[in-house]
């Protein structure tokens, strides 16, 4: 039996490092094989397409058996790597028993032959990097209409997340930012920051030497976002023994976010990359060491979160062999993520717009202030103009 990352999914809060334990698995894995029978999408392993206008896109839904019978839950959109198949990466990630133990659907996209012959998603061509386009529109179709079908009642519209694998770990990068307002975080395991290609021979350099500038593509997902810009939470993890995706591209990834973010707030956050508001070193059950910085927002929240494990190749960190590309020494990725982003969410506004909690508070926070600040100053005036007179204490009354 292989040893997993556990958490209590109930407990309110994100757990931190210490309090996520080393159990064993249970024998017999639920739901990761994908091998479920097909249902309506009520509970199992479904199958569907969606249809961009142009072509056909794949995926599939896992739904669990026992959901949350009062509120809404969240979803989880997993995109595969390179030669991936949604049965593959579920059954590396783990994915599908994480969501029967905390009770959230999770959503397949599968990238076509036709468009990869590696079945990569294109992550690196400009058409592929903006909003309402390519992919990235044919991966926000799948969600909206998985939102919309007949488990659309039990899902919770402002709890979409978005992770994925190496060459998925870059779409998710672009999700990120081509949709921030359908996504209320994003993990990225192995990839590369927006941008980091604009063709196929600049895609192997970027993934072997690195991209370009991180402070200048962060200031370009910024711009990308446009009238949706906001701040982004984002998870990143990747070992330093990659030889596929360097590295490199973990670090840039972080800083690219993290200039990103510091735009959306209009000033109120400083981040610095050199300067993480807590830093954590550990060891996996498996043997693995890791570092874990991260980056709070104004309320002390993690908001850009990096995970380097040490001797972790092109490989799902903690996944299953059953699934390609995994390595079940490290920490467990899906755990991580889960942990990570589960405190996440958008609210929507009166005006259909969506924008995350924490955005919220500080819009709050601004009028609270202005009118603290009004309100001292009508006091002010109160007293500077009216006489004051003698109460009956021999003291003066500044109401009259």
């Amino acid at each position: 039996m292989d040893a997993v990352m556990d958490i209590d999914c109930a407990a309110p809060g994100v757990p931190g490092s210490s309090q996520i334990r080393s159990v064993e698995a249970r024998t017999g894995r639920v739901g990761t094989s994908g091998r479920g029978d097909a249902t309506s999408g009520r509970e199992g392993w479904d199958r569907s397409t969606y249809d961009d206008g142009r072509v056909l896109f794949g995926y599939a839904v896992y739904v669990p058996q026992r959901l949350p019978r009062r509120g809404r839950v969240p979803v989880m959109v997993v995109l595969h790597g390179c030669t991936q198949s949604a049965d593959d990466v579920a059954a590396g990630t783990r994915m599908n028993e994480m969501a029967d133990r905390c009770g959230f659907v999770v959503v397949y996209p599968e990238q076509r032959e036709e468009n990869n012959r590696q079945k990569c998603w294109n992550w690196y061509l400009p058409e592929h990097q903006v909003r309402g386009s390519g992919e990235p529109a044919a991966i926000a179709g799948i969600v909206a209409q998985v939102l919309g079908s007949d488990v659309a009642a039990r899902l919770d519209r402002n709890r979409v997340y978005v992770v994925g694998l190496s060459a998925g770990g870059a779409m998710a990068t672009i999700m990120g930012v081509t949709y921030p307002d359908l996504f209320a975080g994003v993990g990225i395991h192995s990839g590369l920051s927006y941008g980091a290609a604009r063709t196929a021979p600049g895609a192997l350099v970027s993934m072997f030497l690195g991209g370009p500038d991180p402070e200048e593509q962060g200031r370009l997902a910024y711009a990308a976002m446009g009238e949706h810009a906001r701040m982004v939470p984002v998870v990143v993890i990747h070992g330093d023994g990659d030889k596929t995706v360097s590295v490199k591209n973990g670090e840039q990834v972080v800083r690219q976010w993290l200039t990103a973010n510091q735009q959306a707030s209009s000033g109120s956050l400083v981040l610095d990359a050199e300067r993480p508001d807590d830093v954590h070193d550990g060891c996996s059950p498996g043997g693995l060491r890791y570092q874990e910085r991260t980056w709070n927002d104004r309320f002390g929240r993690p908001l850009v979160q990096y995970w380097l494990v040490v001797g972790l190749g092109h490989a799902w960190s903690g996944g299953a062999l059953s699934g390609s590309y995994t390595d079940p020494a490290g920490p467990d990725a899906t755990v991580v993520m889960w942990n990570f982003l589960r405190e996440h969410r958008l609210v929507a506004e009166a005006d259909g717009r969506v924008v995350p909690l924490t955005a919220r508070r500080h819009a709050l926070m601004r009028v609270c202030r202005r009118t603290s600040r009004r309100a001292r100053q009508a006091i002010s005036r109160v007293v500077v103009n009216h006489p004051r007179t003698p109460d009956r204490n021999g003291g003066e009354d500044i109401l009259g």
